[in-house]
């Protein structure tokens, strides 16, 4: 699953709550700083998630 968010996609089995939740603009660094561990897990869990499958392919160097 990923979210789109202001300048980068985040892909949800490789962020962490807070850089996730101020990168798609829900919080401020201060602002996540007074939430608690459950009020974060409860904003990610609430975003825009969209279930994809994605794949990453590199060219092999020769």
């Amino acid at each position: 699953m990923y979210v789109q968010g202001n300048k980068n996609i985040h892909l949800y089995a490789d962020c962490d709550f807070e850089e996730t939740l101020v990168g798609c603009g829900i919080y401020t660094w201060e602002e996540i700083q007074e939430l608690s561990v459950e009020e974060l897990e409860n904003a990610f869990d609430a975003l825009p998630w969209v279930n994809a499958i994605l794949l990453n392919i590199d060219c092999a160097e020769k």
